[in-house]
């Protein structure tokens, strides 16, 4: 049987929260009402993991407990405005389908916290691709059981460790598209990236530019062509495009979507 998955005791939200277009569309649409109801399911997802099991008509009641009905104006406006979320992809859609609330962001902050887990869990309906799962679980060798290493295989270790030490802090973001092999861990081009992020962080908010870059490093394992200078193709590719995004207006589709359509008209 599966373990029990534990929640988290608490999550961040972003400064830059309200101007994320999904928010803001939600809040624009029905108010400090639809807010507080996204936030009382959030809260709860966390509470419980990552995910919960819930038909339309529970989670509705689930809100219920926290939000007094006489707040609340008209017949299934709890309902109406849940489904609104989900249109947005607030929370996924297929999933939602199935009666599970998650999405890939809550997965991401879940994601976090689960790192510092020695347990293993199963991880149900996961939607990201990341290595949470070797993460958690305590696989170090008891002591007096480590494999000896060769003596080659010990200065490559050191090696190793000695890159790693000097090498510079990494972005966040940085990270991400190491993981996705976009650059290698020990780019001289790293403390480009780092300060490229915070720069377009503070222009266009963190949700944005996270979306934004997890989409260019999977669209470049798309290309035939290889690229010569990674930083500056990816720095004018995702410049040019969340000027575009930005200047757009505002709808209900996901950055996701508006790249993709971007791309296929070779604005990439």
């Amino acid at each position: 049987m599966p373990a029990k998955i534990k929640g988290i005791e608490f999550f961040s939200v972003d400064v830059d929260h309200f101007t994320e277009p999904r928010i803001s569309n939600l809040v624009h649409k029905y108010g400090p009402l639809g807010y507080m109801t996204y936030m009382v399911l959030l809260s709860h997802i966390y509470s419980k993991g990552y995910f919960v099991n819930y038909d339309l008509t529970t989670a509705a009641y689930l809100v219920l407990k926290y939000i007094p009905a006489k707040f609340i104006s008209g017949k299934d406006k709890l309902q109406e405005m849940i489904n609104y979320m989900v249109s947005i992809d607030l929370f996924d859609q297929k999933l939602y389908e199935e009666h599970v609330f998650t999405s890939i962001e809550i997965q991401e902050m879940f994601e976090i916290a689960a790192k510092k887990r020695k347990q293993a869990e199963d991880y149900p309906y996961w939607l990201i691709d990341s290595i949470v799962k070797e993460l958690v679980r305590d696989d170090k060798p008891k002591e007096g059981n480590e494999p000896k290493l060769t003596k080659k295989q010990q200065r490559k270790e050191q090696r190793m460790v000695d890159i790693e030490e000097k090498a510079p802090q990494k972005h966040h973001l940085t990270i991400a598209i190491i993981e996705e092999e976009y650059i290698s861990s020990h780019s001289v081009d790293i403390y480009k990236f780092n300060e490229l992020f915070e720069r377009l962080i503070d222009e266009y908010g963190y949700r944005l530019v996270q979306e934004a870059t997890r989409y260019l490093a999977k669209y470049y394992k798309k290309l035939i062509t290889e690229v010569d200078d990674k930083y500056r193709y990816f720095e004018a590719a995702i410049k040019k495009n969340l000027q575009m995004i930005t200047t757009r207006p505002i709808d209900n589709r996901s950055v996701k979507e508006i790249m993709e359509e971007l791309d296929s008209k070779r604005m990439l």
